[in-house]
């Protein structure tokens, strides 16, 4: 099994690439210790039209859950290093903390793509 569940803020507004069939953007995730806080910076990538809602909807500071997978990507750099990095491909996602713009169906489009059942009532 491969499923990850993980909250935080948009560190930046997602970029869209391969005219807006991917769309990347790093995730912050704060971890509290007693009175220490620790950030964690992850990497999301979201494809299809999901992509397009993320685009849409999130923007820097976006409160977001995210579902997805974990995957490994490795790679030569230019000097012949072997390079690593993990992320998280996107498969679904909440807005926490309230809606992200009074006229926008954001959350509503993002439950859509989950298991949320077609005649819930929109907020």
């Amino acid at each position: 099994m491969n499923v990850v569940v993980i909250d935080g803020n948009v560190v930046a507004d997602p970029k869209s690439f391969s005219d807006g069939k991917v769309v990347k953007f790093a995730l912050a995730n704060d971890v509290k210790y007693g009175e220490k806080t620790t950030t964690s910076y992850v990497q999301v990538t979201v494809f299809g039209k999901l992509a397009n809602v993320v685009l849409t909807h999130c923007k820097k500071g976006t409160k977001l859950g995210v579902k997805g997978r974990i995957q490994q990507d490795t790679w030569e750099d230019k000097d012949g290093n072997k390079r690593e990095k993990v992320g998280i491909i996107m498969e679904g996602f909440d807005f926490q903390g309230g809606k992200p713009d009074s006229n926008t169906a954001g959350n509503k489009s993002s439950q859509s793509q989950g298991s949320a059942a077609s005649d819930e009532i929109p907020f």
